[in-house]
């Protein structure tokens, strides 16, 4: 399967884009968006939209769900704010995403590895849990050192802690250390 193009994600005043959404029982590259939302309307002409490099990359494999959306975590609250292909906001102005639950991962810093199942790693991972549209925590994960041991230190979202730091591994990386070890 091709890999798919990320939402972006505007955080701390600096737009990234969305990593990993953990939602329910699935993982996901993006949040979904509800159907019949009042405020999102859906463009029955695609022919009509304008061919640009953006609407070219939304309409290949790269977009199997044909939209690029632009999120926004602002004032402990996780918005829309923009939708580009397939459908559209009703009205530039942002919503509040109450129909999402679930937990999003944002990365940041450099790249420092990759890992078969997830792919990329960075240096830290933001983890933003979201209820309702409300943010709950922020946890910041230092990927960067002491690999194989979980210290999660949880930050409020209204504390606005700055570099909670924790470290976190794969389990299967894990496992496959410890395959490694037992066999010597």
């Amino acid at each position: 399967m091709t890999t798919q193009i990320r939402e972006k994600v505007i955080f701390d005043n600096e737009e990234r884009f969305i990593y990993l959404v953990h939602h329910k029982s699935d993982t996901l590259a993006y949040p979904e968006i509800p159907e019949n939302h009042p405020e999102i309307i859906e463009i029955k002409d695609t022919n009509a939209l304008e061919d640009n490099e953006l609407n070219n990359i939304i309409f290949s494999t790269a977009c199997y769900r044909r939209y690029l959306g632009t999120w926004e975590i602002k004032d402990g609250m996780f918005y829309l704010i923009n939708l580009i292909g397939k459908i559209k906001l009703r009205q530039q102005k942002p919503i509040l995403a109450s129909w999402f639950s679930g937990t999003i991962q944002i990365p940041k810093g450099e790249k420092i590895g990759s890992d078969r199942i997830h792919g990329p790693i960075y240096e830290q991972e933001i983890h933003i849990e979201i209820e309702s549209g409300i943010v709950l925590e922020i946890r910041t994960i230092d990927n960067d050192r002491d690999l194989f041991i979980n210290k999660l230190e949880p930050c409020s979202a209204q504390s606005n802690k700055k570099g909670c730091l924790g470290a976190t591994f794969s389990l299967i990386t894990f496992c496959f250390f410890l395959i490694i070890f037992f066999s010597l």
